[in-house]
């Protein structure tokens, strides 16, 4: 992750595999919705949109 650049964040899905990812909830919901708030906060950040 080290040589990731721009805004990086891990976010652990606990009690949650890999493979859970691609279909089982609520891992998928949890994931998403995470990934929603990161896109939403550094997108905007880097277009200059205010996100409120």
């Amino acid at each position: 992750m080290s040589a990731a650049v721009g805004p990086k964040e891990v976010f652990w899905v606990e009690g949650a595999s890999h493979v859970d990812l691609y279909d089982r909830e609520p891992y998928v919901g949890t994931a998403v919705e995470r990934l929603g708030i990161f896109f939403a906060q550094n997108l905007a950040q880097n277009l200059g949109v205010r996100v409120s």
